[in-house]
């Protein structure tokens, strides 16, 4: 969600990844599966990164709003769904706003969240059975677009990427950061969030590109180990900027 240099982020984003992601996750499913966990190549460092001064760049970028539409494409033993998502959110406020729409143009599901306080507008009754499915797929979304709050606890630097673990209650977090290929900036590349030792979701976010000069990935992927569903989101559009709702 971020990258290191000025203008980087997605942790608050207010996409229709979310919404994507929240009704897919939402539709799919209930049950839990094992996956291996999935790699992606780090180019080397030229020259060893500052741990401080990246995070300093991720400070300043991590709470930016954000609107975004993005397809969405759900994979759940062996079968796939896809939608179109409308999401807009402020992680420096704890704000999304989610829509997920069928790619026949039914809306599928929308809610809105505020400081943790979750309302959904409606939620159709054929996508899964009661509340359980729906904040999960609340949650999901935060995990794919909401950074963690606060210093990290522990700085890491290898050869190909730097890492930041930030310890949130019974959660950890770990992001980390390395040389995007296209466009040779170092930005977020993966966070892992665990559970104890246990591998909760991975997100990976890729292929980025300067949106009106913010650095921003084109795709993202995530993936859920307990509840064993892959999530994949790509970019129709990037809008800086929210409009919150009226209370």
């Amino acid at each position: 969600m971020l990258t290191m240099q000025s203008k980087n982020l997605f942790c608050d984003p207010i996409g229709s990844g979310l919404f994507s992601a929240a009704a897919l996750v939402l539709g799919a499913a209930l049950l839990a599966s094992c996956a291996s966990v999935p790699e992606i190549h780090y180019d080397a460092f030229d020259v060893k990164p500052d741990a401080l001064e990246i995070f300093d760049s991720f400070d300043k970028v991590r709470a930016r709003r954000l609107t975004l539409c993005q397809s969405a494409v759900l994979e759940f033993k062996g079968q796939a769904s896809s939608a179109i998502g409308l999401c807009s959110y402020d992680s420096g406020l704890g704000y999304i706003a989610l829509s997920l729409i069928s790619p026949t143009g039914v809306k599928l599901l929308e809610f809105v969240e505020l400081n943790r306080k979750r309302r959904f507008v409606f939620v159709m009754p054929e996508l899964a059975p009661g509340e359980e499915a729906a904040e999960r797929i609340a949650d999901d979304a935060r995990r794919i677009y909401f950074h963690p709050e606060g210093k990290p606890t522990y700085y890491g630097i290898t050869a190909r990427y730097v890492s930041l673990v930030f310890d949130e209650g019974e959660f950890r977090t770990e992001l980390r950061f390395g040389i995007d290929p296209g466009t040779g900036e170092t930005v977020l590349r993966e966070k892992r969030i665990l559970l104890g030792d246990r591998l909760e979701s991975l997100v990976f976010y890729l292929d980025y590109s300067d949106y009106d000069g913010l650095l921003y990935p084109g795709r993202i992927r995530y993936e859920n180990f307990s509840h064993g569903y892959v999530l994949s989101l790509k970019n129709l559009e990037v809008v800086k900027g929210v409009e919150l709702p009226k209370e």
